[in-house]
């Protein structure tokens, strides 16, 4: 799974210059936001079981620097689950994103705070009665962020964003009675697809 990922990125990466030749300059200028949805992958291999896959989504929004920068906040989030625990990370980043030919293929860019959570939640019923219970533990830190998007407009100010980013979080391990060993980093790689306007 780890490998099929980088393949994709790879290709993103190869095939993005050949696209953004193609595509004509588009117009960034004032407030510009989006948000998406996608899945991606936990590449932390000391997580119980290794690698795991989940669902993810983000939301930015900004300002205009030039035709060429875009400055802007994310936040962003994954969640899988395994055993019966739920993982949460999430990023809140300030980003830029950079646009080589002033459209089309963009480069992002960001730093900012790294958010993880792990929880475990549980009912049952007695004598009927219901009875649930919850337990959670959470950590935060630094956070940095990577990406590569293409912008594919689809209306006048409306663009599709295929996107694959990459997600570095840096909390300080934690050992639990409950929760075993949680890695004091993660590495997540997302592929997503958003509405952006500008």
């Amino acid at each position: 799974m780890r490998i099929a990922a980088l393949v994709l990125l790879g290709s993103l990466v190869l095939v993005a210059p050949a696209v953004a030749q193609e595509t004509p300059v588009q117009p960034h200028k004032g407030l510009w936001g989006g948000f998406g949805f996608g899945g991606g992958v936990n590449l932390t291999s000391t997580m119980d079981e290794g690698s795991l896959w989940g669902f993810s989504a983000w939301a930015r929004i900004g300002g205009t620097l030039n035709q060429r920068v875009l400055l802007g906040a994310e936040s962003s989030g994954w969640l899988g689950s395994r055993g019966g625990v739920d993982f949460t990370r999430g990023n809140l980043s300030g980003v830029v994103l950079f646009y080589p030919r002033g459209g089309g293929v963009f480069l992002k860019g960001g730093v900012g705070f790294a958010y993880i959570m792990s929880s475990i939640y549980s009912s049952t019923t007695v004598g009927g009665v219901y009875y649930s219970n919850s337990t959670s533990q959470s950590q935060g830190g630094f956070g940095a962020t990577a990406g590569l998007g293409y912008d594919l407009k689809i209306g006048r100010n409306i663009y599709l964003v295929p996107e694959v980013d990459w997600y570095l979080q840096a909390v300080g391990s934690q050992t639990s009675i409950i929760f075993g060993d949680t890695p004091g980093t993660n590495n997540i790689i997302t592929l997503s697809l958003g509405l952006t306007w500008h």
